[in-house]
């Protein structure tokens, strides 16, 4: 692997490197929404909304935090970028 990116030049590395990060983190969040899903069938409908943590139970919670977590991503990939390679 680094010999396939040694021959490579930088600015195909840093986005190789910030869509591999990119990939990761909605990975996992979404790994996560699944968990919090699985969760809540299996408890039933009192429990189940303890158990996801939702005091309101919005239908469009599980997407509103993969958004937050995509611009968390992206905002500390960029801040990376521009700390390191200025």
């Amino acid at each position: 692997m680094i010999r396939f990116i040694s021959h490579r030049p930088l600015y195909k590395i840093v986005v190789f490197q910030a869509g591999l990060t990119l990939l990761l983190v909605i990975g996992i969040a979404a790994l996560h929404e699944l968990y919090e899903f699985a969760g809540a069938l299996r408890l039933g409908k009192g429990e189940g909304g303890l158990f996801t943590g939702a005091g309101d139970l919005d239908q469009w919670g599980a997407q509103k935090d993969m958004l937050n977590i995509l611009i968390g991503a992206l905002t500390g990939i960029t801040v990376h970028l521009i700390l390191d390679y200025r």
